[in-house]
């Protein structure tokens, strides 16, 4: 977010934001230090777009100004739970791999999924989100 100014920077001005945000809805409270314990990966919530392409499916972020997703393998402010969450999506995205874990996987391709998401889309205008739970040892 604010990676063009230094760390202790970065959090004053991320306590100045929800210090006036905070009291812009009527709550009067002072906030103290906004204070990560870490300059990077310290995010945990992931969320991206992605495409598939030649039966591959591409995880990211949108190119600036497009919907056209440049591939992501890994991410600063994630860590390694974000490289390990690609990686379980294209494996959960890959009908073959499905098939072999998901039994109703055999009823619905993801490519056909894809297809009738865009299809909804192009109809509604409609955004749809698909979230992945990633289970540990599952």
């Amino acid at each position: 977010m604010l990676q063009h100014v230094d760390f202790p920077t970065e959090n004053e001005l991320k306590r100045k934001l929800l210090q006036t945000t905070l009291n812009k809805a009527g709550i009067n409270v002072t906030v103290s230090d906004t204070v990560f314990d870490k300059e990077y990966e310290y995010r945990n919530k992931l969320q991206m777009p992605f495409t598939v392409d030649g039966g591959e499916i591409t995880l990211g972020f949108f190119r600036r100004n497009t919907h056209d997703v440049v591939a992501l393998s890994g991410c600063m402010l994630h860590g390694d739970f974000a490289t390990k969450i690609i990686n379980a999506v294209k494996i959960w995205a890959n009908d073959e791999k499905r098939k072999q874990i998901l039994p109703v996987a055999n009823k619905y391709k993801i490519s056909e999924i894809i297809k009738a998401v865009k299809s909804y889309f192009e109809k509604t205008g409609r955004r749809i989100i698909i979230e992945y739970a990633v289970i540990k040892n599952f």
